[in-house]
């Protein structure tokens, strides 16, 4: 990984198993081999200030090689021209064969970096990222770090897959980045981070050291970040251009790692395109396995059934303040939004077999699923239908024999790439107001309503389900449409006047600004949208809306007794009781909202029923 090394930058101690290398260029290509760097970025500039190893000679099989980078900084920039992953090194990786000796003792290498600054450049935006120390180390299964590399994999009992568990932690960092809009000067977006961990899961095969299957898990502890109008604005920008280098790079791994796939089918050897046997039988297989064997065998419990990616943050603090002149008349001076969200969890499993199970997903719930599940189902029979449809309307040709003969026999399966959002609680709070002194303003707009219905803690408030189907490259046959699952838990929402006329016009000076520049412009054409199906059910709201329209400007006169007439204290009661009401509360069972006709209430001849009404 060094280039342009000298006999001066070096001091060796052979026998004593320690090196220390000082002033290192370090090797761009290989860094972004070995990283499996995007192939829309690219490692313009890597060097570091000096670098110590110690290699324990005498117990290389149960204790790490040591390594230490101080002062490393990495530049990086994006590349309109995609970069050529067929002219990688790794057909020619040494590490490649049978897992062995040497494969053990890279595994379990510890690394730590002092003074890490990772810069990106691109045409529209920069940002920085600056990490004071980063530590990589070997860990349990359960995340706990040890001294010995023994009890940091897990073999399978035929000795065919190793399971390997990695760390990478930082106490803290700071991450900046910036539009290069000179137009908009000041529009840095900064983040604070505190205590992250990233674990590393992978699971390889003994027999070529090829890599099966891997989870990461990124963790933090607190996010906070502060964002204005002309930030969002810069924020928008880099989405959009990343996005843009994304979709590139995307088309252009799926055309090489087709040609890769038909290589593999013609020399039988791809898993992807070979016979299997059916669910039923795996089914029958999964139940035959003694229950309590599972439970005991770690290999099992700890198993990577496939690829997936997590983020999880345990608080996250956004503030939203508007900075812009324009509207300033709506817009309060100093005012600013605070939503505070616990627990915010994103996983992405990109290789998930169609309609397979999903019990080993992180923090999936049967019970939340049941309703998706039901929906799901029904929109794939609707698809199966108009696909037999359409077949039946025209003749076959040799490709769609093909493509029947190949479903028939399991060779080609169709994949999901599903995403998933999860957050446990979140407050929503007013508008600041400077001249708001009164205390029952900061009191949540929208928050979880689990106290007042007596619901566990343990229990999510909204959870997000999206959805693509796809056939593996270079196949592109029909597919279902992608669908959009969100089901929210009991939530209290009240309803702010003040804040909803801020919303208002922080949003109109956003997409003004937005529409001057031009940022979400599309070059091409915008009349090839996927249909994408939604449903979304809201679970027991309450809305409650504290005006003083409600109650009345006159004070309630006392009513005196009149000696010569009996007194009605039910009457007066009532008038009381009538004139203490400034609060209307509205609470609701179930709102469903979808564009979809699966339900038995919202089909065709529902509509033309409930017309009929109308027009009567």
């Amino acid at each position: 990984f060094v280039k342009n090394l000298s006999a001066n930058q070096i001091n060796l101690s052979t026998i004593k198993g320690e090196g220390e290398l000082s002033a290192l260029n370090l090797d761009e290509r290989a860094l972004e081999d070995v990283t499996e760097l995007p192939i829309w970025l690219k490692i313009q500039k890597a060097t570091c200030g000096r670098a110590f190893i110690k290699i324990p000679w005498t117990n290389l099989k149960t204790l790490p090689i040591q390594l230490q980078l101080d002062d490393v900084t990495i530049e990086i920039e994006t590349c309109e021209n995609l970069r050529d992953i067929q002219n990688s090194s790794g057909g020619n990786d040494p590490l490649m064969g049978k897992y062995g000796f040497t494969n053990r003792a890279i595994d379990g290498i510890s690394l730590t970096i002092t003074n890490l600054t990772l810069v990106v450049k691109s045409k529209g935006f920069k940002a920085s990222i600056c990490l004071p120390t980063l530590d990589i180390y070997s860990t349990t299964p359960n995340g706990k770090r040890v001294d010995t590399l023994t009890f940091t994999r897990l073999r399978n009992a035929a000795k065919s897959y190793i399971l390997l568990f990695k760390e990478i932690s930082w106490p803290n960092a700071r991450i900046e980045a910036s539009s290069n809009d000179n137009n908009a000067p000041g529009t840095g977006i900064r983040f604070i981070i505190n205590s992250c961990q990233m674990r590393i899961s992978m699971k390889k095969n003994l027999r070529d050291s090829s890599m099966i299957s891997a989870r990461v898990m990124l963790h933090f502890d607190d996010l906070l970040s502060v964002l204005n109008d002309a930030q969002l604005k810069s924020a928008l920008n880099t989405y959009k251009e990343i996005m843009g280098l994304m979709k590139r790079a995307s088309e252009q791994q799926k055309r090489s790692s087709g040609d890769k796939l038909v290589k593999l089918d013609r020399q039988q050897q791809s898993p992807i395109f070979q016979a299997r046997t059916s669910r039923t039988d795996i089914n029958e297989q999964a139940s035959s396995v003694n229950s309590e064997q599972q439970a005991n065998d770690p290999f099992i419990r700890y198993d990577v059934v496939e690829t997936s990616l997590h983020f999880n943050v345990k608080r996250l603090d956004l503030h939203m303040m508007a900075d812009s002149d324009m509207l300033a008349d709506r817009l309060v001076e100093n005012g600013a939004l605070q939503m505070t969200i616990a627990n915010l969890s994103i996983d992405h499993y990109p290789y998930h077999e169609f309609e397979s199970s999903r019990k080993h997903w992180i923090n999936y719930s049967e019970i939340q699923s049941t309703n998706r599940t039901e929906w799901i189902n029904r929109l794939h029979e609707e698809w199966y239908e108009q696909l037999s449809t359409a077949k039946s309307s025209v003749s076959n040709d040799e490709t769609s024999m093909k493509f029947e003969k190949a479903l028939r026999t399991s060779q080609i399966r169709l994949f999901e790439s599903c995403t998933i959002l999860n957050i446990d609680d979140f407050v929503f709070y007013p508008v600041s107001l400077n001249s708001d002194k009164q205390h029952k303003r900061r009191r949540p707009l929208i928050s979880s309503d689990k106290t007042y219905y007596h619901l566990p803690d343990s229990l999510g408030i909204i959870n997000i389900q999206r959805t693509e189907y796809y056939y593996p490259s270079p196949y592109s046959f029909p597919v279902p449409n992608s669908d959009l699952y969100i089901h929210i838990m009991p939530l209290v929402i009240r309803v702010d006047f003040s804040t909803i006329s801020w919303l208002d016009a922080f949003v109109s000076t956003l997409s003004i600004t937005i529409d001057n520049s031009g940022v979400l412009k599309t070059d091409g054409p915008t009349n090839d949208f996927e249909h994408i199906a939604i449903r979304l059910e809201a679970m027991l709201p309450r809305i409650v809306i504290i005006s003083d329209i409600f109650t009345k400007t006159r004070k309630l006169q006392e009513i005196k007794p009149d000696k010569n007439q009996a007194s009605d204290k039910s009457s007066t009661n009532e008038v009381l009781n009538q004139e203490q009401y400034d609060v209307l509360e509205m609470n609701i069972s179930k709102v469903l909202i979808t564009n979809t006709r699966t339900e038995p209430t919202s089909n065709r001849d529902k509509l033309e029923k409930d017309l009929e009404l109308f027009k009567q």
